[in-house]
C-alpha cells in the first residue's frame, strides 16, 4: 500500500470533498467542463456512450460528471472508504446505470483485457515511485485517450514554501502534530483569505489536510514533463493537450503555416509561469535552478525528511517574491510579526502551477 493511500485511509480524508448538489456541487460541474473542453480540448459531446476507466476516484466527484455526459464508467478505488461514498454520488444523480464497476485495487495491481476509450488517473501519480511505468500501464489499458495529472517541479514552488512557512511556525510554536484544533487554527490565520480568493470547490480543510500537511509530497514526487512524455511517446501516445493551458505554437497561425516547434521547448518557453502563474515573470536559467532547489528543500523539510539547510546561506534571487520571502522566514520566531508581514505580502496570494493535467492521444 502506498503512503499517500495509508494517509488517506488512515486520517479518513477525501482530498476532493465536494458535497453533493448545492451551490459548491456546480461550481464543481461547471469547472470540470471548463477543463475537458476549453483546456482539453476534448467536446463534451465526444463522452455519449464512451467507456471510461478512472484510478482513484476518490467518491466519484469527477467520475458522476463523465456520466453525466453520457459515458460508462468503471472505476478502480483502494480507498474502500470511498466505495459507499461513490455509490451515493451516482445514486444522488440518477447515473447508477451508468457506473459498471467499482473495482478495489491500486493502479500497480489492476488487471483487465478490456481496452477504454479515455483512461484517467487525477491527483496521486505523484505519490508513486515508479511513475514512468505506470503511464505506460494507463496507456495500456485505453485506445484513444489518457489524461494523468503531475506534480510539477518548476511550478511547485510558492506551495512548498506555504508548506515550510507552515511547518516552522508549528516547530516555533511548539505545536504538536496530534494538536489538530490548534494545526487548524494557524492553517486558518495564515491561509484562509487567500484561499477564500480562490476559485476552489473544496473545503479548506480538505485542502490543508491534502496540501499543508500531506506527509507524500517530498522533493522526490516532483516531475520533468520532459521525462514524463518520453515514457508515453516511446509507446506511441504523443501530447495533445493539457492544462493549464500554456500551448501557444499554433496561436495567431493559418492552418497552412505547419508548426514544427516541439512541445517540450514549449515548456521551456513556459517555466517563468509555472513558477508564479504569471506570464509577466522572466527568469534566467540561473534562477530557475536556485529556485528549484529551494523548492526541494522547502517540501522536504516539511515533510520531515532530512535536507542540508541552505536558508541561512543561499543567495535569493533578486526579485521582490524572494526578499518578501526572506523577510517572512527572518520572523519566523514572532508570529504576530510575521503573520502581519505574510499578510501584506504580495507572495501570500500567489500559487504558482503546481498540479498539471496532461491529455495523451494514441498516435
Amino acid at each position: 500500500m502506498n503512503t499517500q493511500l495509508n494517509y488517506y485511509t488512515s486520517k479518513k480524508i477525501n482530498p476532493v470533498d465536494i458535497p453533493n448538489g448545492g451551490p459548491k456541487w456546480q461550481q464543481h460541474y461547471t469547472q470540470r467542463k471548463n477543463l475537458i473542453e476549453q483546456q482539453l480540448k476534448i467536446p463534451l459531446t465526444w463522452f455519449k456512450g464512451k467507456n471510461v476507466l478512472e484510478f482513484g476516484p476518490n467518491k466519484g466527484e469527477h467520475a458522476a460528471i463523465l456520466a453525466a455526459l453520457g459515458a460508462n464508467i468503471t472505476l478502480v478505488e483502494p480507498n474502500y472508504l470511498m466505495h459507499s461514498g461513490i455509490k451515493e454520488n451516482f445514486y444522488n444523480n440518477k447515473l447508477e446505470h451508468k457506473l459498471k464497476a467499482i473495482h478495489s485495487s491500486t493502479l500497480e495491481n489492476f488487471k483487465t483485457d478490456e481496452k477504454f476509450d479515455i483512461v484517467w488517473a487525477e491527483g496521486f501519480i505523484h505519490a508513486l515511485s515508479n511513475r514512468g511505468t505506470l503511464i505506460q500501464k494507463l496507456c495500456s489499458h485505453s485506445k484513444d485517450k489518457i489524461i494523468y495529472t503531475y506534480s510539477d517541479k518548476n511550478g511547485y514552488f510558492f506551495e512548498s514554501f506555504k508548506r515550510y512557512l507552515f511547518k516552522r511556525v508549528l516547530e516555533t510554536q511548539k505545536i504538536k502534530n496530534s494538536d489538530w484544533s490548534k494545526i487548524y487554527m494557524i492553517a486558518k490565520l495564515l491561509f484562509l483569505k487567500p484561499f477564500l480568493k480562490l476559485n476552489s470547490s473544496r473545503s479548506f480543510e480538505s485542502w490543508v489536510r491534502d496540501v499543508i500537511i500531506n506527509p507524500c509530497q517530498i522533493s522526490n514526487s516532483l516531475d520533468n514533463f520532459q521525462e514524463l512524455l518520453s515514457y508515453s511517446n516511446s509507446i506511441g501516445f504523443n501530447y495533445f493537450s493539457g492544462s493549464p493551458s500554456w500551448d501557444q505554437r499554433n496561436n495567431y497561425k493559418w492552418y497552412k503555416n505547419i508548426n514544427t516547434r516541439l512541445i517540450e521547448d514549449e515548456y521551456n518557453e513556459n517555466i517563468s509561469f509555472f513558477i508564479t502563474g504569471s506570464i509577466e515573470d522572466n527568469f534566467t536559467i540561473s534562477e530557475i535552478d536556485k529556485i528549484n532547489k529551494l523548492t526541494n528543500f522547502f517540501i522536504d523539510y516539511s515533510s520531515d525528511i532530512k535536507a542540508e539547510n541552505i536558508i541561512n546561506d543561499f543567495k535569493f534571487p533578486n526579485q521582490f517574491y524572494f526578499n518578501e520571502i526572506q523577510n517572512i522566514i527572518s520572523n519566523i520566531h514572532n508570529f504576530d510579526k510575521l503573520l502581519e508581514i505574510y499578510e501584506e505580502s504580495k507572495v501570500s496570494n500567489i500559487w504558482g502551477m503546481p498540479n498539471h493535467h496532461v491529455c495523451l492521444t494514441k498516435s
